[in-house]
């Protein structure tokens, strides 16, 4: 490729040239048909790259790396509510699901796959600024979060590449146990400011959205959002023995069931707000 000087047309190319991909896959794709596709002269292509394989390596990395971007900031537009967000994510992933596979074509592929295995560390890196993002909007070390986001990117792959959602969303709950019940993400002061405690062997055989789930007698967590089902769960969390759960979780729960934005700052705090919501 060439340096550029109009920084625009290059990604204007790319970005066309990707959604072309995408919707037509690799198979006898042509300069000629993407040109006719995209409305850019072929002249302009050429400037840029020096060939069609050029091309089409640079346009799936250019989307790979969009994608990325968004799903990313759709995480952290929703920080404030993990358990909301896990719930949605499966959701919100969709969206992409075709770009995602026409990137795995690419791996796959005799002809692509090699150049374009090749730019993992690139990628990598991208993923690691992320982690460095969230790490200091989470408070925590960015040595203990980077598996928590490559295990994130794993289960997104399980669920787009082999529509394998039950594997996948497991591995969002052991994601969001770690962030939620753990609190292995806050900083040691916020720990000591929320009074972690530690985790007795039933809570860890069902996290408190589990037994709300079962409680209220629906099938999805997403359920409890609505009717009977939410009366219920706001009936049981009034009496509820919670002494076991972070302050983290508690105020997850608070927001996810009361529609409270809370943070707790004592289990007292907690289980006033749940007996006074339900009077």
């Amino acid at each position: 490729m060439r340096d550029a000087t109009y920084q625009i047309d290059e990604d204007g190319i790319l970005d066309s040239t990707f959604n072309y991909l995408v919707k037509h896959g690799l198979e006898n794709t042509t300069v000629r048909e993407l040109c006719k596709y995209t409305g850019i002269a072929k002249g302009s292509i050429y400037y840029w790259f020096s060939n069609k394989q050029d091309l089409i390596c640079e346009a799936a990395e250019y989307g790979l790396k969009k994608v990325v971007e968004k799903i990313f900031s759709y995480a952290f537009s929703n920080m404030e509510n993990l358990r909301e967000f896990f719930d949605d994510c499966f959701s919100e992933i969709s969206k992409y699901k075709n770009e995602l596979r026409f990137i795995y074509q690419m791996v796959a592929s005799p002809v692509y796959g090699e150049k374009i295995r090749s730019k993992a560390q690139d990628l990598n890196f991208v993923y690691d600024k992320y982690v460095e993002m969230l790490a200091v909007r989470l408070q925590c070390s960015e040595e203990k979060l980077k598996p928590i986001v490559y295990l994130f990117v794993s289960a997104i792959l399980d669920y787009v590449m082999w529509e394998d959602k039950e594997n996948a969303q497991m591995q969002l709950e052991f994601i969001y146990f770690i962030l939620a019940e753990k609190q292995i993400c806050c900083s040691e002061d916020y720990i000591g400011k929320m009074q972690r405690r530690s985790i007795n062997s039933k809570t860890m055989e069902k996290d408190l959205f589990e037994i709300l789930k079962d409680e209220a007698g629906c099938e999805y967590i997403s359920d409890l959002h609505y009717g009977t089902f939410n009366k219920k769960a706001k009936a049981f969390l009034k009496n509820a023995d919670i002494e076991n759960y972070s302050l983290f979780v508690l105020s997850d729960v608070a927001q996810y069931i009361f529609g409270k934005n809370m943070k707790f700052e004592s289990l007292d705090e907690a289980k006033k707000f749940f007996q006074y919501q339900n009077n």
